[in-house]
This record gives structure tokens, sequence and C-alpha cells, in this order.
């Protein structure tokens, strides 16, 4: 049976949680308040999902193992980086479940997603590799697809689609057709993923979050993986767009107001937690988080104390 469902999040650390099965970290990395949203449309042994994030994220996220992902991104060409390579808009990329992919969406996303089970495209397509990345580049057939998948959200969404087993059935056996056409149309993405740069951004990250809340340099990081400086700054510009400073600091203000937002301990306060990440200079901290988030750190504390 069809099931569709519509929620609205005002922070990454919500909307990460939104796609069911998944395993996923959201950083913000732009400034203001976060709000997003995803539309989901579950079918038996297919889910659509229609993804919007209104500020830049880093997405670190791996969809349910058995499963094969179809992401379209939507939006403006180059303002996605997916495992340190850009994905132009209305592209289609196919990656397996159960495996991390690095993405940074560099301006407010919208994503559309079509997640599988790998023995249903099997069925179809028995001799098809589905263990590694695929690419379609956009074309009519890609842009069929999205239109198509965008209608079809719109329908349920407004209460216009129509209902009953048949409809059920017939849905889910157009999609399925769909599905098999576009993969058997994509080409390996080897060449368009960079897999050693991915994996050196995540042991770097790794190492990071082993020093939580500790100074770290460059020069450090960069010893404490094998690779010099420049290499590193290098690296990081590349798969993040950030410097690794930069990237450190989204990411423990990340970490503060996550606990911010679930509650201190009882004789805890805001500077105790800034200073648990690392943040000696509480000035210059609160100017950080207010800028990001678009509300004072004591304000996130207190919502927390209400809800």
């Amino acid at each position: 049976m069809l099931a569709f469902h519509h929620a609205d999040y005002a922070d990454a650390f919500e909307q990460e949680t939104g796609l069911v099965g998944w395993s996923q970290h959201y950083d913000q990395l732009g400034r203001g308040r976060y709000s997003g949203s995803i539309d989901t449309l579950a079918l038996p042994g297919m889910t659509i999902y229609r993804e919007r994030i209104g500020v830049p994220i880093l997405q670190e996220s791996a969809g349910p193992k058995g499963r094969v992902l179809f992401a379209i991104p939507l939006g403006a060409d180059g303002s996605w980086r997916v495992e340190a390579s850009a994905l132009a808009s209305r592209s289609l990329a196919i990656a397996p479940g159960g495996q991390e992919v690095v993405i940074v969406g560099s301006a407010p996303s919208d994503l559309l997603i079509v997640s599988v089970e790998t023995e249903l495209l099997k069925a179809h397509l028995p001799e098809m590799d589905f263990s590694t990345p695929a690419m379609l580049e956009r074309c009519p057939q890609v842009q069929g697809m999205t239109d198509w998948l965008l209608s079809l959200l719109e329908a349920h969404r407004s209460g216009r689609a129509p209902a009953g087993a048949q409809y059920d059935q017939v849905l889910k056996s157009l999609l399925l057709d769909r599905l098999v056409s576009l993969a058997g149309s994509a080409k390996g993405a080897g060449i368009l993923f960079r897999p050693t740069v991915a994996s050196n951004y995540r042991r770097v990250r790794d190492y990071i979050a082993t020093q939580a809340g500790e100074p770290l340099s460059v020069g450090e990081m960069a010893q404490a993986i094998g690779m010099e400086p420049v290499q590193l700054r290098a690296l990081f510009r590349h798969v993040t767009g950030l410097s690794p400073s930069e990237w450190i600091r989204i990411k423990r203000l990340d970490a503060v107001r996550r606990e911010l937002s679930n509650g201190v301990g009882a004789g805890q306060t805001v500077s105790d937690v800034a200073m648990n990440w690392g943040f000696w200079h509480l000035g210059r901290f609160a100017q950080y988080y207010a800028a990001k988030f678009g509300e004072t750190p004591s304000e996130t504390l207190a919502r927390s104390r209400t809800t």
C-alpha cells in the first residue's frame, strides 16, 4: 500500500533522521536559520524522496543495505559535489546502499532520490553490477524521469493522486520499468568519483573526531595521516570547499548546537559546553554561533528547556 508523508525540519540534526533506514550526519555550512523538508512516497520495495534544504550543507550519508539509490540533483549546476566530484543538475547518480557518500551542497539544495531493493532490479538486469557507482548525464531520459517524479509527489501531497490497490500496482510497475531503463543506460562512474581523495578526507575526518575539543594545527593533522600541509589544505578545499580550520569550527559549532538542543546536565552552562569543544574565547564563540545559526547559544538552550 502506498504511503505519503511530508515533514519540515528546523535543524540539520533533525533532518538527518528523516530518511528511514539511512545512516546520516548533516552539518550546516551556510549562515542563518535552518529550514528543510522531506516528501516521502513509500511503495513496496521502493521509496521516493524529495529532500530540500535551505542552507548550504555537508552530508555524510549511507543508504540502506540491499538497496540501490537513484539520485537526481535539482537547482543550479555546480552546487553539488559528491565524493569530491561535481554533479550536474538533473543528471543521475546511481550508487549502492550501505556505503557512505560525502555530499556538499554549496547552495540551498533540492534532491530527488529513489531507493529500490536490489533484487527487484536484478530480476530485470541480472548481469548488471550494482555494487559500484554509475552515472547518466543530463539527457531527455533523465529529464522525463525528473518531471514525472516531481508531478507524482505533488499529486500525492495535494491529495489529487488516485487511490486503490490497482493504482498502487500500476505505479509500482511503471516506476520499476523506468528505473530499469535508466540503470541500463547508465555508465560506470569510476572516473567521475575519486575514491582516493574521498578516502584521505575520511582518514583526517576520523582523526579530528578523536581530538574533540583539542587545538589542532594543519601540520599536526597532516602528519597524523602522512600528508604534507599543502596537500591537506588542497584536500579540504577540493572535498568541502573549506579550509581545515573552517571545517573544524563548523563541525564543533554543530556539536555544541546538538548538545544545547538536547539540554545540558544540571549545573552545566553554555560556556562549559563551548569550552568542551575547544572554544576558549567565549565572546568570539558567541559571534560565530549567532552568525551561523541565526540565534544565540542561550536562545538554543532556552528553547530546549521548553520542549
